[in-house]
């Protein structure tokens, strides 16, 4: 029944710009197909060939008085978010397997949330490569059970709404800082830490060497200090991560506040805090939603000064080094 009623829908459509269609032809068009222009009501009417009514229409656009005025969308992180995270989340299947376990059903399966940054592909997808190799090693459970893994690929801060929802609870959880399962555990969910890290990796910011130059001869120095009031004063073009997705962006956050609070924890939340990082993101343009997500558009569109992103990654891209 819906695809019948879409159908009729379309067909009136069609019908109406045809008859359109038809209305302008009538007005604008003369019996020979030249053009016609009808000015003050019919006073003014003559017949003109296209090629002239085209010039006609180009010197009139001339005459539209208009201005540029460029709107660049800026980074909007909220830092109080009361919305229920089960409600929000999508469907679990929105993050699909990159490994799939074998069927079978008396096969022991272990489903891991595994981070961008090591579930992808290439270079981003060594976890990939390792689960895909256990489950072709034909191990088998005590039980004598068929043991299997599935990874699912999604971002940490992601992977962390899913479990402290209580929305999908995988069996293993793999984001790409502790952080995430401290703020599980913060929630109430229990977990039992296997390792603290598989390999290690450090959150930093890659900059153009020319801004670099010139923030040192305007600051003296470059830290974290002067990064940070280098964007709040215009001086400085940055991009970041999504905080609630990203650990590179998360890791950035909390050193921002840091620096707003004067390295005071329990004030990094304070209404002056929160204030002056407002102030700090209408000077970032973009945020990216994970780390990968920012090294593609870095290498599409140079137009940032700096930007966070994950050492790992950082030596992986060969253009970033250029």
């Amino acid at each position: 029944m819906a695809k019948g009623n879409a159908g009729r829908r379309g067909f009136l459509v069609i019908v109406v710009l045809a008859v359109i269609g038809a209305v302008v032809a009538s007005q604008f068009l003369g019996p020979d197909g030249s053009f016609s222009l009808d000015v003050d009501g019919g006073s003014h009417s003559r017949a003109m060939p296209f090629e002239r009514a085209a010039d006609e229409l180009r010197r009139m656009r001339e005459q539209v008085d208009w201005h540029e005025d460029i709107v660049t969308e800026r980074a909007r992180i909220e830092l109080t978010d009361g919305a229920d995270l089960k409600k929000r989340l999508p469907a679990i299947d929105t993050f699909p397997l990159v490994v799939v376990p074998a069927a079978g059903a008396g096969n022991a399966v272990v489903e891991i949330f595994a981070s961008t940054e090591k579930s992808g592909t290439g270079t981003d997808g060594w976890m990939v490569r390792v689960a895909e190799e256990f489950n072709n090693a034909g191990l088998r459970l005590k039980s004598g059970r068929p043991a299997q893994v599935a990874i699912r690929k999604i971002a940490s801060g992601t992977g962390h709404d899913f479990i402290a929802s209580r929305k999908h609870l995988p069996q293993g959880y793999t984001p790409s800082n502790e952080l995430w399962i401290s703020m599980i555990r913060a929630e109430g969910v229990a977990v039992e830490p296997i390792a603290e890290r598989t390999v290690g990796n450090i959150a930093g910011i890659v900059m153009k060497q020319s801004v670099a130059s010139r923030l040192r001869e305007k600051y003296g120095r470059i830290d974290v200090p002067t990064l940070v009031d280098a964007v709040v004063q215009g001086s400085l073009v940055m991009g970041y991560t999504d905080p609630f997705a990203s650990s590179t962006g998360l890791n950035f956050l909390v050193t921002v506040l840091n620096r707003f609070s004067d390295n005071q924890p329990q004030a990094m939340l304070s209404p002056a805090v929160v204030s002056a990082f407002e102030s700090f993101q209408k000077g970032v343009p973009f945020v990216a939603l994970t780390t990968l997500q920012m090294r593609e558009s870095v290498e599409r569109n140079g137009s940032l000064d700096a930007f966070v992103m994950e050492y790992q990654t950082y030596v992986q891209t060969a253009s970033l080094k250029s």
